[in-house]
């Protein structure tokens, strides 16, 4: 299961709630992700979520960087509930193709060459 998967339906929070988190690996990899939710006294509440991941893999020609922005307003009212959910995914990612066998001895990094 990985980060960016849609949360479960969780209730509206009871007090302000922020957080931050950041990650590195290896092949320039990184990941940010960021939340803040709300619930002031006007019946309305809400929760953003950002992150953002990327990249270089294994291979040539084999980057991938994903950018992911969540929102939801809540507004409790008194017999129910109405909200508005939005969210936004952008995902660029590059395939690095299949290589054959001597291929793979001689640089089994390289990318195959009708992607280039």
């Amino acid at each position: 299961k990985g980060r960016f998967q849609r949360e479960p339906l969780r209730l509206p929070p009871e007090r302000l709630e922020a957080d931050v988190t950041a990650g590195a690996g290896s092949n320039n990899g990184y990941e940010l992700l960021g939340r803040v939710a709300d619930r002031p006294d006007s019946g309305l509440s809400y929760r953003v979520n950002a992150g953002k991941r990327a990249t270089d893999n294994y291979r040539d020609q084999n980057t991938a960087d994903r950018a992911n922005l969540s929102a939801r307003l809540d507004y409790d009212y008194r017999s129910g509930r109405l909200f508005l959910e939005q969210q936004f995914v952008r995902e660029d990612r590059e395939l690095p193709g299949s290589l054959f066998r001597e291929e793979l001895e001689r640089d089994r990094r390289q990318s195959a060459d009708a992607y280039e």
